[in-house]
């Protein structure tokens, strides 16, 4: 277990950090009161602004507009206490005034429907990220878990072009090798792969390769990396895996497209019980029952984060690389992409 020093704690405390993927309300997307505990979680662990699923794979508009709307009333329910994030400003005038900025996302591009103008209606409601697909072929593209990898559609394309117009950050997460690289080239804006980890130290479709890693740097984006065991290391799941392995993927990424380019994408669904796991999964074919051990042994939790910074300063990292990962990196992301397309 790792010491959290003073100047740890400290480095924590004053840190804007942003979580690239915040699945725990996927149960509870349409209403706003189930879990009275998670805003204090997040604040035990320092989380500035998560990015949550507003948003589910197989939602349609009419669907996306309700789980979009429960946000702004659970943002509406919380006394004060937490905002949605519709501009990158919102997210620092949260960490001043000790609040949480929810960033709105979608796990999938389906609530689109095929037609752009509704790209622009979903960003007017508080949508700022989007993934193209989840684990199977989409309208826009294909995803890691199709046995064939067409890459991304003519469709997508132009969802990837709309998207940066309107100011809604694509997310690659999930996409199939080749809908990675054609989306990062049609994008005009940074691009994200928010809860992944990288395929050279676990192999595993899911996982980023080196070239991927390289198409989203050099947009200008970043790669969130994940405390989700099976892609960690090799049977992460049924081993357990710990933060010092979680680490290795981030010294991985810096090595390999630098510090700028790799942020925390943690995928932890506070308080899940195996039930809303088994239930999860069973509406995705493919994904099976869920490992043993879903997260990283001493990141079960958001409240734990502050471990976290512990252990990339007992590894060395300096404090403007450990403010970088906990949060900047993401946030020059929403800065750049969201200028201007404000609502």
């Amino acid at each position: 277990m790792t010491t959290l020093t003073a100047e740890a704690t400290a480095l924590h405390r004053e840190a804007i950090i942003i979580d690239g993927r915040d699945p725990t309300h996927l149960m509870y997307r349409l209403t706003y009161d189930e879990k009275p505990v998670y805003l204090d979680v997040l604040r035990e662990g320092g989380v500035t602004a998560p990015v949550v699923d507003a948003v589910w794979i197989e939602d349609d508009f009419t669907e996306a507009a309700r789980g979009l709307a429960s946000w702004h009333r659970r943002a509406v329910a919380s006394n004060g206490r937490a905002r949605i994030a519709l501009r990158s400003e919102d997210i620092r005038a949260a960490k001043a005034a000790g609040l949480i900025a929810f960033v709105l996302s979608a796990q999938s591009s389906a609530a689109v429907e095929g037609d752009f103008s509704l790209v622009e209606m979903l960003q007017r409601m508080g949508l700022r990220v989007m993934q193209l697909t989840y684990q199977h072929r989409s309208l826009a593209g294909d995803g890691c878990g199709e046995a064939t990898d067409g890459g991304l559609s003519r469709f997508g394309q132009d969802l990837v072009r709309e998207m940066c117009r309107v100011g809604i950050v694509v997310d690659l997460s999930h996409a199939s090798d080749r809908t990675v690289l054609e989306a990062a080239e049609a994008a005009t804006k940074p691009v994200i792969l928010s809860h992944t980890n990288a395929r050279a130290l676990c192999d595993t479709r899911r996982n980023a390769s080196d070239a991927m890693i390289r198409a989203v740097a050099a947009t200008g984006g970043v790669i969130g990396v994940s405390a989700y065991s099976d892609i960690i290391v090799p049977k992460g799941g049924t081993t357990g895996t710990t933060i010092e392995q979680m680490l290795s993927h981030v010294d991985y990424l810096c090595g390999l497209v630098g510090e700028d380019h790799v942020a925390i994408g943690l995928d932890i669904g506070e308080g899940r019980n195996e039930l809303e796991v088994g239930i999860l999964h069973a509406r995705i074919p493919g994904l099976g029952a869920g490992p043993k051990y879903r997260y990283v042994g001493e990141l079960t939790s958001r409240a734990n984060l502050p471990a976290l910074t512990a252990a990339m300063a007992a590894r060395g990292y300096a404090p403007a690389r450990i403010r970088k990962v906990l949060g900047l990196n993401f946030l020059r992301v929403f800065e750049t992409v969201w200028v201007g397309a404000e609502r």
